[in-house]
């Protein structure tokens, strides 16, 4: 039998050589590079990259880059704030797309007037919406993202003209004499109640594609934090901001929107009318021969726009973005149009190594209305469908061509009353093309903040806000010398003459 024998020298190698197989087999470590962006493809900034169950880890640079060394087993959790995570394999490249985790974005963390804080922390109601949630289509002002999506806040537009605003009640209202309308804050800036005359709503300062999210306060505790102005509620509006060191980055919003009246009151036609009035047994020559669809005068099909532009990023310590936005929006009802202009700014820079912040955002808004005579909605119900809309008989120049009633008495008839004048049916038609309402509003808002963390004691900060807003409105009303509710009034010269007895008519 032949035996081998080895030395120690041999035996130290051959347990060495063991070893090394070992680990070459089972612990093979290699380095691990990527790109973590987001779902728009921008890259994300800051993302922690772990190797899962072990300490330590690594995160992307400013291009959304890493590198990591891993066992060629193993597996990477990607994760970044407001993001769901990610587990991966590891490889040689990975790429990876983080999606938004609104949870985590909206539902645990809020904003409120001290700054941000965990909702489960809060003893009153709230909800927080993100854009995705909001309501699309037809969006003029910021209420309008509001409407159906936010339970006990009810929302109803007052009118329906151009860029009107809209009536929020949030769980009713509380009080019979008082206002009921909630605080609205902006980015920080609390925004006057009160409408300026000549301004068709109080959200027209800010564009909807501006909008970050609306977070509501609902309950009675919010006056703990901005006073009794909040026992209504409160609607605190955040836009949208750059991040450090993001590339510029540009988006366009547009749409077309076709308006037109779903809807219309039934009524009779001239020849149904002259049927009727005949069935009573007066003459049809008290009538006239046209088929007038009053309502079909004043309404019409209108094509709004809206176009907005922004550009946003970030340098190494001072993200920035800049928006613009122009609005065209025309009535159902003719003569009634809204032209706004929006712009924004925000620059967010940081110093001493992010202990020192600033927060500064300034917007602006124009502003120009035609407001119509909403009067003529009903004017266009009881107008007589026999008439035409103008008529060419020269008696008729004293109110602009318009086919008015008229009567034999002249302004100076004892047996002429303005009560029986006022409630003559007009010419629904004149009513709008006769009143000439023009409105211009500039509105400038601006706010800054600075928030210090203190050297040593980061728990402790000191906060300062400071903000203003200025509102410039004009209002001018014309109404041609022509028009039906000059002569109501008496000017002289212009006092027109009924061209039938108001016995016969009746």
């Amino acid at each position: 039998m032949k035996q081998v024998r080895f030395s120690n020298a041999m035996r130290a190698a051959a347990l060495t050589g063991g070893l090394f197989l070992t680990a070459s087999a089972f612990g093979q470590q290699v380095v691990v590079k990527g790109h973590v962006k987001d779902a728009t493809g921008e890259p994300i900034i800051g993302a922690t990259i772990r190797v899962d169950g072990t300490d330590g880890g690594t995160i992307t640079d400013i291009d959304g880059n890493f590198s990591i060394n891993a066992d060629a087993k193993s597996t990477l959790k990607i994760s970044y704030i407001g993001y769901e995570t990610v587990s991966v394999a590891a490889g040689q490249n990975i790429n990876v797309i983080l999606k938004e985790d609104a949870a985590t974005k909206l539902d645990d963390v809020v904003v409120i007037g001290y700054g941000r804080a965990k909702k489960t922390d809060l003893t009153g109601s709230i909800t927080a919406m993100k854009p995705d949630e909001l309501s699309k289509g037809i969006t003029n002002n910021a209420s309008d993202m509001l409407v159906g999506k936010v339970a006990g806040v009810d929302v109803q537009t007052t009118g329906g003209m151009p860029g009107a605003g809209a009536q929020i009640r949030i769980r009713g209202g509380a009080s019979l004499s008082a206002s009921n309308d909630p605080l609205y804050v902006i980015d920080g800036l609390v925004i006057d109640n009160n409408t300026a005359k000549g301004m068709s709503n109080i959200l027209a300062n800010i564009n909807p594609n501006d909008i970050e999210n609306f977070t509501v306060l609902k309950s009675a505790s919010a006056t703990a934090i901005y006073g009794s102005r909040a026992s209504n509620g409160v609607v605190i509006i955040t836009t949208k901001k750059g991040r450090s060191g993001q590339k510029p980055t540009f988006t366009y919003n547009g749409d077309f929107t076709i308006s037109t009246a779903l809807k219309k009151y039934k009524v009779l036609s001239g020849d149904q009318y002259r049927d009727l009035v005949e069935s009573f047994g007066l003459s049809r020559d008290l009538l006239g021969t046209a088929n007038t669809d009053w309502q079909d005068e004043i309404l019409r099909t209108t094509l709004s726009t809206n176009h907005s532009i922004s550009m946003q990023g970030g340098l190494k310590n001072m993200p920035y973005r800049v928006s613009a936005g122009y609005n065209i929006g025309n009535g159902i009802l003719k003569t009634s149009w809204m032209r706004r202009f929006n712009s924004s700014v925000n620059i967010a820079p940081t110093f001493l190594n992010n202990h020192l912040n600033f927060n500064i955002t300034a917007k602006y808004m124009y502003e120009k209305d035609r407001y119509a005579d909403t009067g003529a909605v009903g004017a266009a119900i009881a107008m007589d469908p026999t008439r035409p809309v103008r008529m060419s008989d020269p008696e008729y120049s004293v109110v602009g061509g318009y086919y008015q009633t008229l009567v034999n008495a002249s302004y100076n008839d004892p047996n002429w009353t303005k009560t029986s004048y006022s409630q003559t049916p007009q010419n629904p038609l004149a009513m709008l093309n006769n009143k000439y309402c023009l409105a211009n509003a500039n509105d400038f808002s601006g706010n800054a903040e600075v928030d210090y963390k203190i050297h040593g004691f980061e728990d402790l900060r000191l906060h300062a806000s400071i903000g203003a807003q200025y509102t410039e409105t004009e209002q001018t009303n014309d109404i041609r010398r022509t028009s039906y509710s000059n002569n109501y009034y008496g000017y002289k010269g212009l006092m027109a003459y009924y061209k039938y007895p108001l016995a016969e008519l009746i």
